[in-house]
């Protein structure tokens, strides 16, 4: 599939960490989706706490840019 400059798109695999039972596996599919995609989505790679921590550290200087939601953040780093 390619856009309307003819640039090709590529899918970028996601793996979910919750899905492999070793650190190995989950290490061996991110590795794999790089050398795939160049890239890889890796969910689940932070827990909630790591997430709400983020979530306050980075508040006030998104409160400064006028989006005081942290919705980015989340989006970002909360893909489960």
């Amino acid at each position: 599939m390619s856009d309307e400059k003819g640039i090709k798109a590529i899918s970028v695999p996601t793996v979910n960490t919750k899905a492999f039972s070793s650190d190995i596996e989950v290490v061996d599919e991110v590795i794999n989706g790089l050398k795939v995609a160049g890239a890889c989505i890796i969910q689940g790679l932070y827990s909630d706490g790591t997430i709400e921590n983020l979530d306050q550290e980075i508040k006030p200087y998104l409160s400064e840019s006028g989006n005081t939601t942290c919705k980015l953040v989340k989006r970002l780093y909360c893909r489960r």
